[in-house]
């Protein structure tokens, strides 16, 4: 299969550069998300740092709510990342969102872990964050613990490794 390449970037809430990915495949797109599978990317920070991944991922960009999950294929199982971040679009080939700092961590071997907390307390007070969006971070991290202690959708290992499967190939 053909699979369109994107890039995807994150911003702060004022506006500013947070980090830049490269090299994705966008595998599928429903009316909720946007299944994205890379084997190695490129990663800019804000400082111009530049560093690689190192391992393969299939990453879950959600449109209407305030998260994206990164599902890191290792060696000794997936690895799931959690960004706590506005809704994602699309436009001329990059998935865009605003990073709000707060991120979740899951793996069957360590469990889930809140990481960023005081990141997220400072830049809440910093970057005036409405009440709103407040609320809509915190009910989404519930929502977050929940479906992984659920096991449901991404938190299933075999849909994951069957979206894997179909860019393993792919360079």
């Amino acid at each position: 299969m053909n699979y369109l390449k994107c890039s995807v970037v994150s911003y702060k809430q004022d506006g500013n550069f947070h980090r830049s990915w490269d090299s994705f495949f966008i595998i599928e797109e429903t009316k909720d998300y946007y299944i994205l599978g890379n084997h190695i990317s490129k990663i800019i920070e804000d400082d111009g740092r530049v560093w690689y991944s190192k391992d393969p991922v299939i990453s879950i960009f959600y449109k209407e709510t305030f998260k994206n999950i990164i599902c890191m294929i290792k060696n000794t199982g997936i690895k799931y990342y959690v960004n706590l971040a506005s809704p994602s679009f699309f436009h001329e080939q990059t998935i865009y969102y605003i990073d709000y700092d707060l991120d979740i961590t899951y793996s069957l071997e360590n469990g889930i872990n809140i990481l960023d907390y005081d990141e997220y307390e400072e830049n809440k007070i910093k970057y005036n964050y409405s009440a709103e969006l407040i609320y809509s971070i915190q009910k989404e991290t519930q929502n977050v613990i929940k479906l992984i202690n659920q096991k449901e959708f991404p938190f299933n290992t075999t849909k994951i490794m069957n979206y894997y499967n179909l860019i393993i190939n792919l360079k």
